[in-house]
C-alpha cells in the first residue's frame, strides 16, 4: 500500500506486512495514481442488508515526495481508527434496492429492434413512464403507457447498440434491454 516500509502493521494488506516497495520496483508510471476498489462476494437473502463503507484518503506534504507518503499514511491511519471506533456504517433502510416485484422484467418484442419495439409492463401500466436508456445510462427516449398494459416505441431514429428500459410503474421500477440493428 505505501511505499518503503511505512506500512509496518500491514494496515493496506489486512494486516499482513509485506516486504517494502516503491515506485520504481513496481514500474508505476511517474503520477499516476489510479485506483480500483472492489468488495464482496456477498450473498444477501430477501430483506437482508450489507452496509459497505469505503475511505478514499489522500495526504499532501510540503517537504518532498516521502512527506506525502507520510502525510497519507496519517490520514489512512486516522480513518482505519475512527472506523475501528466508531461503527459509523448508518446504512439507510435499503437505499439502492428495489422493491421486490412477481414480474420485475418488461417483455420486449421484436428483439432485436428495426424501426419499432413494442413494451409489455404487465397489469394496471396506464400512466407508467417507460425510459430507453443508452448503456452510459443517458435516457435518449420517453413514452408513457397512455392505456393497457404495452405501449409501441418508434425506434428508428436510435443507432445501432444495446438499450435499457426502464418502465417507472407506481412504486415498481421495471427493466429490460433490447439490441437495435
Amino acid at each position: 500500500m505505501y511505499p518503503a516500509a511505512t506500512d509496518p502493521n500491514g494496515w493496506g494488506t489486512n494486516n499482513v506486512q509485506q516486504a517494502p516497495w516503491d515506485e520504481v520496483i513496481s514500474s508505476n508510471t511517474p503520477a499516476d495514481r489510479r485506483t480500483i476498489t472492489s468488495s464482496g462476494p456477498f450473498t444477501l437473502s430477501p430483506g437482508e442488508v450489507n452496509c459497505v463503507d469505503y475511505a478514499f484518503v489522500y495526504g499532501r506534504g510540503g517537504s518532498g515526495p516521502l512527506s506525502s507518503v507520510a502525510a497519507m499514511q496519517v490520514a489512512a491511519d486516522n480513518a482505519t481508527s475512527f472506523y475501528a471506533t466508531n461503527n459509523p456504517c448508518t446504512c439507510d433502510e435499503n437505499p439502492l434496492a428495489v422493491s421486490e416485484q412477481q414480474n420485475s422484467v418488461v417483455g420486449i418484442y421484436p428483439n432485436p429492434a428495426t424501426d419499432n419495439i413494442n413494451i409489455v409492463c404487465g397489469d394496471n401500466a396506464a400512466g407508467a413512464r417507460v425510459e430507453i436508456l443508452d448503456v452510459n445510462g443517458k435516457v435518449v427516449q420517453t413514452a408513457t403507457v397512455l392505456s393497457g398494459n404495452s405501449v409501441m416505441i418508434n425506434t428508428s431514429e436510435l443507432p445501432s447498440a444495446v438499450y435499457f428500459v426502464r418502465v417507472n410503474k407506481g412504486s415498481a421500477v421495471l427493466t429490460g434491454r433490447f439490441v437495435k440493428n
